[in-house]
């Protein structure tokens, strides 16, 4: 699936950018009171990333598993009036276990850390989405 085609994320106007990377800009429409982006475009975005990462990491299981997302944990450090990029990892070691299990039960966990940061090089976010895996087949 491609997460550019979810309703909630036109609407927001998230984008890929030229580097590949989720782009939420900066919107009056869907700013905060404080006339910043708003926690809940932020918390898309990055939650948006965390799905996108596993689809192109993990892209020979596309339609091969389903996806639930449990939890996050996560920190907003700075307000900001620009546009907001999304930057996914996973750890090698994360990434090993995540496989082997996945491989051997037909389900999995995987955690996803997730940095945004704004066209001005400012951290607005931080966390880690977990989401379990199921295999279809």
């Amino acid at each position: 699936m491609n997460v550019l085609e979810i309703p909630l994320i036109k609407l927001l106007g998230i984008t890929r950018n030229k580097e590949n990377r989720l782009e939420l800009p900066f919107l009056e429409e869907t700013a905060s009171y404080f006339q910043t982006q708003h926690a809940g475009t932020q918390f898309t975005l990055a939650e948006t990333a965390s799905v996108d990462f596993i689809q192109s990491e993990f892209s020979q299981l596309e339609g091969k598993i389903d996806l639930v997302f449990r939890k996050s944990e996560i920190k907003f450090r700075q307000m900001s009036q620009e546009n907001i990029i999304a930057f996914a990892s996973i750890n090698q070691e994360n990434k090993n276990k995540f496989e082997k299990y996945l491989k051997r039960r037909g389900q999995a966990n995987i955690a996803i850390d997730i940095k945004l940061i704004d066209i001005q090089n400012i951290v607005t976010f931080e966390g880690v989405f977990y989401w379990f895996v199921s295999s279809k087949i």
